[in-house]
């Protein structure tokens, strides 16, 4: 459908392994892209990830299709850690051509009709 050969992309948010994260980053993939995967941690489901890899996972995924990838792991409400993580990507892939801000919070107070939505369940979202 699009011929991304020779792009970089950093897709946030993509170490779920029924998120949108990583069906866009395998989907940048098939296009062509070179992938950076990030999320903040290597594994979003910790002690409950059964035998789901993470980040890592997502990574070998994008690597059998022929592509580069990389983890990079930051949290995107900490703006130097994502300044690390940009400065990681473009160190080691050489640039950032698509930037895929998909990174959301976990299902918490937020999960409301929007006029039951308090400030604060907004901020943190927003975050």
């Amino acid at each position: 459908m699009y011929d991304l050969s020779g792009k970089v992309a950093l897709v946030t948010g993509a170490g779920g392994e029924k998120g949108f994260g990583r069906a866009i980053a395998n989907r940048l993939a098939d296009e062509g892209s070179d992938v950076a995967v990030n999320d903040v941690v290597l594994n979003p489901y910790g002690p409950n990830a059964g035998e789901w890899g993470g980040v890592a996972e997502v990574v070998h995924e994008i690597e059998t299709k022929g592509r580069r990838s990389m983890a990079a792991l930051a949290d995107v409400s900490d703006s130097a850690a994502v300044d690390m993580m940009v400065s990681g990507v473009i160190e080691r892939m050489g640039k950032i051509d698509i930037l895929v801000a998909n990174a959301g919070s976990r299902p918490g107070p937020d999960r409301v009709p929007v006029v039951d939505l308090t400030e604060e369940a907004f901020d943190e979202v927003m975050r």
